[in-house]
């Protein structure tokens, strides 16, 4: 199966402030670092945004324009990434929103903070993010 690039930029996002004198918390940020480093690094977010693409092809029987793609790359690696904070976090599906929205640091783990704004998935979009694997 031959895979075609996919390519998408991310948002600029502001600096995370450093929060200092809080060990546990430092330890957090630099593992979802770590995390986001792997999936990028090796090539997961965009494996999962590939496959999903072609299967998105396969059941529209048809060719997806470039826009298209695009928009449908965010869309796989944002739901591989809420998934993958969804469990580590143990949160439900209003608790993980919730959470999202106060903190970011998971804005930016899930890639939704930009400059000027945070558009944070609500609790169904997050419900159809964990039926998205």
């Amino acid at each position: 199966m031959s895979r075609e690039i996919i390519s998408f930029q991310n948002e600029l996002c502001p600096a995370i402030p450093t929060v200092k004198n809080n060990k546990e918390f430092n330890v957090y940020r630099l593992l979802l670092e770590r995390m986001d480093s792997i999936l990028c690094e090796g090539g997961m977010d965009f494996e999962v945004a590939a496959m999903y693409i072609e299967h998105v092809e396969t059941y529209a029987k048809r060719s997806i324009k470039p826009a298209g793609r695009r928009r449908l790359a965010k869309y796989a690696v944002k739901a591989l990434r809420c998934n993958i904070l969804r469990h580590y976090l143990d949160e439900s599906f209003i608790g993980l929103s919730r959470r999202i929205a106060e903190s970011p640091v998971l804005q930016k783990f899930i890639g939704v903070i930009a400059l000027y704004d945070v558009k944070v998935p609500s609790k169904s979009l997050l419900q159809k993010y964990s039926k998205f694997l």
